[in-house]
């Protein structure tokens, strides 16, 4: 083992009657979960202790493989404008991915936390039309693909594709709710086939789209 040794766990636990349990690695490279932990037979103090090693070199490589794919997911995310909430049923809280803030234009900090301070951010003249398309019968499977427009802190304004679908369990009840959020402000040949076309949802409420990277409202 390496910097740790295992008698004087033994002797602790002994001594203080509490379970101790440390990530150990080996001069061979080895990973393992070391746990001690008291028995006793009759009495207040401890007869003895069991000690045992778990080998976790293998739970480590898929923590490693997962904290590897999050990373690479994150930064893909934010180099395509892409960014994704979940909802939690049970409080209604709503959890972000790396990347939202950019696209919504503030501080990770200050998201909306829950889908009616989202609700919020949606220009106002889309709200109804967002909401008929959410609320429409679907199909098992089916997501919610509608365009929209976000209003910025700064007043700046941004058109998104928004693709909202249930995540299932193996009986097919719903666990949650995603959404993931593409800004298409500087590339409206992204949105889908049966989406209002750009220029329809804008222009045609009296707002100017911008030939720049910002849309924002003419007055």
């Amino acid at each position: 083992l390496v910097g740790e040794d295992p008698m004087s766990v033994v002797a602790e636990v002994a001594r203080t009657g509490r379970r101790i349990a440390k990530q150990i690695s080996t001069r061979d490279g080895g990973n393992y979960l070391m746990q001690v932990w008291p028995y006793q037979v009759g009495g207040s103090t401890p007869s003895g202790v069991v000690l045992s090693f778990i080998d976790v070199a293998s739970l480590l490589a898929a923590e490693q493989g997962l904290r590897e794919a999050s990373t690479v997911l994150s930064k893909t995310q934010q180099l395509a404008a892409i960014a994704s909430w979940r909802l939690d049923p049970a409080s209604g809280a709503l959890s972000w991915s790396g990347g939202a803030g950019a696209i919504l234009g503030t501080d990770d900090s200050a998201l909306p936390s829950t889908l009616e301070e989202f609700l919020e951010t949606i220009h106002p003249d889309d709200r109804d039309r967002v909401a008929t398309e959410q609320s429409r019968p679907r199909g098992p499977g089916e997501p919610c693909d509608v365009v929209l427009r976000i209003v910025r802190r700064d007043g700046e304004i941004r058109v998104l594709r928004e693709l909202i679908f249930e995540v299932l369990d193996h009986a097919g009840t719903a666990l949650t709710t995603v959404g993931i959020l593409h800004d298409i402000t500087d590339n409206p040949g992204l949105m889908c086939s049966s989406c209002p076309r750009i220029e329809t949802v804008t222009a045609a409420r009296g707002i100017e789209v911008a030939a720049s990277p910002a849309t924002t409202a003419k007055t």
